[in-house]
């Protein structure tokens, strides 16, 4: 028979004491962490202060989330997006202008924008607004340019007068305008 050799007692858990170096690391990390929340904070609290604000806009400096638009160029967007679609339309449907581009008829998704305003400000100031904006099919592209006269100030609305289309090789044609509609906001 063997005597049986000494039991150990059950194992209880050691607290675990961080390193020096995990101490210090995580103490470094912590207020690295806290400089760089506090140095943004305070960054954003400079630009939002209205001297500065008030200076880079003099500067015609663009302010990083800040909102730089007229609060009406909605307004200007939205009544020009009529006058566009409007010309549009004629555009693509012009027998002209099919035959020079060839089907479909397309506006140019290489462009920046869907149309360019010629001038900037309130719309329509002096009653006048010219747009452009690019179409393309098979056989090339074309600049499309839209006169349009009104005073949406004084409750009268832009209706197209002239289109016409400049091809890639200069030579351009006149476009009927379409007939004269009553603007109504959707």
């Amino acid at each position: 028979m063997s005597i049986p050799g000494p039991i150990n007692p059950p194992s209880t858990p050691v607290p675990q004491t961080l390193s020096g170096n995990r101490l210090t690391a995580l103490i470094v990390g912590v207020l690295l962490v806290s400089l760089v929340l506090w140095s943004a904070c305070a960054g954003l609290v400079y630009l939002a202060s209205p001297g500065v604000r008030s200076s880079l806009q003099q500067a015609n400096a663009k302010l990083p989330g800040a909102a730089q638009a007229d609060p009406n160029d909605w307004w200007t967007a939205r009544v020009l997006s009529e006058v566009y679609t409007d010309a549009l339309d004629a555009a693509v449907s012009h027998e002209g202008v099919i035959q020079r581009l060839g089907e479909p008829v397309e506006i140019n998704l290489e462009a920046e924008d869907l149309y360019r305003r010629q001038k900037t400000g309130p719309l329509g100031q002096a009653g006048i607004e010219t747009i452009e904006f690019d179409l393309q099919g098979p056989k090339g592209k074309a600049t499309v340019s839209v006169l349009s006269r009104g005073a949406p100030q004084r409750g009268e609305m832009l209706q197209i007068e002239r289109i016409e289309a400049t091809f890639d090789d200069g030579t351009s044609i006149e476009i009927p305008p379409p007939p004269a509609a009553p603007f109504q906001p959707r």
